[in-house]
């Protein structure tokens, strides 16, 4: 029997003020009653407490505190005190019925305090609720009731109340605070904190929806956390078991195992689908600043449910776990704050994605230990991680994508079988940005679980790594932007239509841009900037390589043969490319836009460049294909290539269209910029053993934007996919030969550097001649600084740089290109007879008449003048066993206002440089014009030959306007230790300028 019933026709009865179940001392009376007030059978709108605290009930009983059942509709229980039941409120088959009210203030609450009980409120079906109450008695019915027994339970309202155990040793074993089933459109909490149930100590679940529930609404509530500074916590803070149920802007907090979960509450009931979760604080308080812990935040089990707007952040595991398919995860904030813009990390993962199908869009998740992980669940093999679409997403930043958010070591993990998932896409906006993660943006990787499968099939697409939102600033992750480890059929950018929305920019990251380890295969990097901002062009380079190509990684195509399939690969802080000494084979690089990296664009081996070898029997990554070998030439305005490829059909694999040989403009370091054309060398072109040329036609020079100068290079690439290195740069003909500071004679210089360049490059100087830029002459007049391959202007430095090629303290440069050593002058030839040619020449360089002062043998060099001589260069050559630290001075009669330039850095030979803009005087007798000390080493004796040669500075006398002056050079013999008898004995070297080309 109940303790009070109101029953039938019951109507508008207060039931106020009594304790029921307890004796005078406040303790239970036992054997309790089986309820302690019911209304049954139709009994309507009565009050189960009342207006003041005073109203309220103090009510224990076995199974039920207060009951309403079979069409009971439209009570009120508010302001009682039910404790020590197994149910607080029991409603069966009855709707309308509003457990609690508002928390009008602190002391003066509408609710109904919950206190140890096994369920707070449960609303199911009658027969059902054995299950909660085994051995409970079926009340008998009566005529009264007029609404049939089994009609579902509708819009009850539970608000305002406190779930709690006071006393721990009241607790029971798996509790619950509120219970919802069979029943319509039940309201927990009503969308304000005021009418907020405070749900806690429950050792079970805070709040439960089972299956049978439909559209329960859970609003405004907070479970686990009843204040900043009281928990409570919860086994579960809430799970939702059945469908169509709404949780929103509840604070979900401190509960010890899990935030929320939806899945079955058993393996044969039905897939929980289109609950929708949003507005939340999961983990943390209402700013999302502060860590209030559950251990795993989220947990999703069904399909079709959306998990919007919620602060998942500061939970001790894993923020969000996606263990069923096809949900929706958007617009939350995982691991920050509310705004998204400072840290509260969940302990492990942010997002954990361990099924298929998900759409996961907008979200923030940073600050984690990683963002988000797609794998196989270990736990259900079977149950793979495919096809999810992560769009939108900022993975390390701030919700703006302007910050990291320091913490998160990796943004997407995609692991162990994970296969056709897509990071971004091809739509507008569908691009995340995966940036400020302390090692790796993107990583796949086989995985740790026992039988992992390797992921494939993966698109990572429109993305922004390694840089903000905009592409124009960069947000390092700390080692890779993307890293593909023991993975296939990965691809990285796009291709075709596709572009350039499928295009990542994947810039400023610590280690390198893409880097494939551990056997990857078959895996695609097309249409991307790496190293650049989103405008293709201004650096932002990554820290080391743009591309790495690592261990057995085999397959892989960098570029392709479609439109737009070409990536950009530029300022890197090492190579554009490069294949370690273990990577794999047939790994394509076809064609990429490359320049402006540190290092060699393209470097297998990662041992700087490998020349060819003789037809490519060599062996390592992409079997070191060789490169080809070109001569171009300008026929017609067309651009014609000349070209091999030595390698034989025994090491290279020729097919049926043999080796792919692509042709581009190289920029300064050698790496092909920009592509001008393809050609194929045939196994035909290859001939008894020899590799023959092959000529193509580019198309016409202007088209392809080619002038004279500009720097060519070339690939090849078998038929299995190794692709080589870039060939060395040869320069596009058409004006001189392009070597920096060679422009005497005009208009194409000779490839030398002699005095005549000196005095042309100072009559460009000082604005006499102004550089023609048919023949290049201004790229090849400025020459300084070196590094940069000049500075855009022409001035004094670039006749000092000038000065030191001729001399030989540095080698000769292409205009515009990298370092090139050209061949030495050749040596002079000798002709032991003065009187072999002077009468032609009336013009003599010679070594005068030397001296020997204890060991010092002081050298003349002499000029006889036709007075018209500005500038002087030639090598001393000398026997450094017997002569050694010279010193070179002016002589007396060197043009006034010269300038000496000396290389003294090579043992036996001094290169000579005397230039100036005034001439010599003439003189029929020779002019002392520069002076050579020698010491003589030790006790040498005997002949000591000095010879004017152009092995080092080229030989050469020049006029105020840079021509070339016939002269006759002159050596000598310095005869040691016979101090009265120095004999100058002279040979003769015979040459003009206008008759020898000295040259490489």
């Amino acid at each position: 029997m109940p303790g009070s019933e109101l029953r039938g026709a019951a109507t508008t009865n207060l039931v106020r003020g009594n304790t029921i179940g307890f004796d005078l001392d406040d303790q239970p009376i036992f054997p309790k009653t089986e309820t302690g007030i019911q209304i049954i059978d139709g009994a309507s709108n009565n009050t189960i407490g009342g207006d003041t605290v005073a109203d309220g009930n103090t009510v224990t009983a076995e199974d039920a505190a207060v009951e309403m059942t079979r069409g009971s509709n439209d009570n009120i229980v508010t302001r009682n005190i039910l404790v020590l039941s197994k149910v607080g409120v029991l409603i069966l088959n009855s709707s309308r019925n509003r457990i609690g009210g508002e928390n009008i203030s602190e002391i003066d609450a509408e609710g109904n305090s919950f206190d140890a009980n096994k369920t707070g409120v449960l609303i199911e079906e009658e027969v059902a609720a054995r299950k909660w109450l085994p051995g409970r008695s079926v009340p008998p019915t009566t005529e009264h009731v007029n609404t049939a027994a089994g009609a579902r339970n509708s819009q009850n309202k539970v608000f305002g109340n406190v779930f709690a155990v006071l006393d721990p040793e009241d607790a029971w074993k798996d509790s619950t605070g509120i219970i919802v089933n069979f029943a319509d459109d039940t309201f927990v909490g009503n969308g304000t904190d005021r009418f907020a149930n405070l749900v806690g100590d429950c050792s079970y679940v805070g709040i439960l929806v089972l299956n049978l529930a439909d559209r329960t609404r859970i609003e405004a509530n907070r479970v686990g956390v009843f204040s900043t500074s009281q928990f409570r916590p919860n086994a579960v803070g809430v799970r939702l078991t059945g469908s169509g149920s709404e949780v929103r802007n509840n604070m979900i907090s401190k509960n010890t195992d899990f935030g929320l979960v939806i899945n079955r509450l058993d393996d044969e009931d039905p897939v929980p689908t289109g609950n929708t979760v949003h507005s939340n604080w999961i983990g943390s308080n209402t700013s999302g600043d502060t860590p209030l812990p559950n251990d795993v935040g989220v947990v999703v089990d069904g399909r079709l449910n959306t998990i919007t707007n919620n602060v998942i952040s500061g939970n001790t595991t894993t923020g969000l776990q996606i263990q069923d398919d096809q949900n929706t995860i958007e617009n939350n904030r995982i691991g920050t704050n509310a705004v998204g813009d400072a840290a509260n990390g969940n302990g492990d993962g942010g997002m954990l994605v361990l099924s298929s199908q998900n759409t996961i869009t907008n979200n923030t998740v940073s600050a984690n230990e990683f963002g988000i992980a797609i794998a196989r669940d270990p736990e259900r093999p079977t149950t793979l991680a495919n096809n999810n679409i992560l769009r939108g997403n900022t993975v390390g930043t701030n919700r703006a994508g302007t910050a990291g958010l320091a913490g998160q070591i990796a943004g997407i993990i995609i692991a162990d079988g994970a296969a056709n998932n897509v990071i971004g896409g091809t739509s507008a906006g569908a691009g995340n940005v995966i940036s400020g993660n302390s090692q790796t943006g993107i990583f796949l990787q086989l995985g740790q679980s026992s039988g992992a499968m390797p992921p494939s099939g993966n698109k990572i697409q429109g993305n922004y790594i390694g840089t903000n939102a905009a592409g124009t600033a960069g947000i390092q992750n700390g080692l890779e932007g993307i890293r593909i480890d023991s993975s296939s059929q990965t691809l990285v950018g796009g291709f075709g239509n596709d572009m350039p929305a499928a295009r990542n920019i994947i810039s400023a990251n610590g280690r390198n841009g893409i880097a494939l380890n551990d056997g990857s295969t078959q895996n695609r990097i097309s249409g991307n900037y790496i190293g650049t901002k989103a405008d293709g062009e201004t650096a932002l380079g990554n820290t080391e390589r743009g591309i790495r190509v690592g261990s057995s990684t085999s397959g892989t195509i960098i570029g392709g043969p479609e439109a737009n399939a070409g990536n950009t690969i530029a300022f890197n802080g090492s190579n554009g490319i490069s294949l370690t000494s273990d990577a794999g084979n047939n790994n394509i690089i076809d064609p990429n836009r490359i320049f402006g990296n540190v290092l060699a664009g393209i470097d297998i081996g990662e041992n700087g460049f490998t020349p060819n070898d003789p037809a490519d029997a060599d062996v390592g990554p992409n079997k070191l294909q060789n490169y080809p070998t070109m001569t171009p030439s300008i026929v017609g305005g067309d651009l014609i290539v000349s070209y091999w490829v030595d390698s034989a059909p025994q090491h290279s694999t020729y097919g049926g269209t043999g080796i792919y040989v692509e042709f581009f403009e190289a920029d300064s370091t050698g790496a092909g910029r920009d592509f001008l054309g393809s050609d194929h060398y045939l196994l035909s072109d290859y001939t008894n053993g020899t590799p023959g040329t092959r000529v193509k036609n580019l198309g016409n020079a202007a088209a392809l934007g080619i002038v004279a100068g500009d720097l060519l290079t070339a690939t090849a690439t078998d038929a299995e996919g190794n692709s080589s290195e870039f060939a060395p740069t040869v320069i596009a003909p058409g004006g001189a030969p392009g070597f920096e500071a060679d422009v005497a004679p005009r208009p194409n210089g000779d490839g030398n550097m002699l005095s005549t360049d000196i005095t042309q490059m100072r009559r460009f100087v000082s604005g006499l001649d102004t550089p023609n830029p048919a023949t290049n002459e201004a790229q090849r007049i400025d020459c300084a600084p070196r590094s940069t391959f000049g500075d855009g202007i022409v001035n004094s430095s670039d006749v000092v740089q000038g000065r030191r090629y001729v001399s030989g303290l540095d080698v000769m440069t292409p205009a515009g290109g990298p370092a090139s050593r050209v061949g030495s002058v050749p040596e002079s030839i000798f002709v032991p007879n003065r009187d072999s040619g002077g009468d032609l020449f009336q013009r003599e360089l010679s070594i005068g008449e030397p001296e020997f002062r204890r060991s010092t043998v002081i050298v003349p060099i002499e000029l006889t003048s036709q007075g018209n001589e500005v500038a002087m260069s030639f090598t001393v050559e000398y026997d450094p066993s017997v002569l050694a630290n010279p010193r070179i001075t002016l002589g007396r009669f060197a043009p006034a206002g010269s300038t000496l330039t000396v290389n003294t850095n090579e043992p036996g030979r001094i290169g000579i440089l005397i230039d100036s803009a005034n001439a010599m005087t003439a003189s029929a007798v020779p002019l002392n014009i520069a002076t050579v000390f020698f010491e003589v080493k030790g006790e040498a004796s005997g002949e000591a030959p000095i010879y004017l040669t152009g092995s080092l500075a080229a030989t050469g006398i020049s006029d105020a306007l840079g021509n070339s002056l016939p002269t006759k050079y002159l050596g000598g013999v310095v005869r040691m230790n016979e101090k009265s008898a120095l004999i100058n004995r002279f040979f003769s070297l015979l040459t003009t300028e206008n008759v020898f080309s000295f040259g490489a």
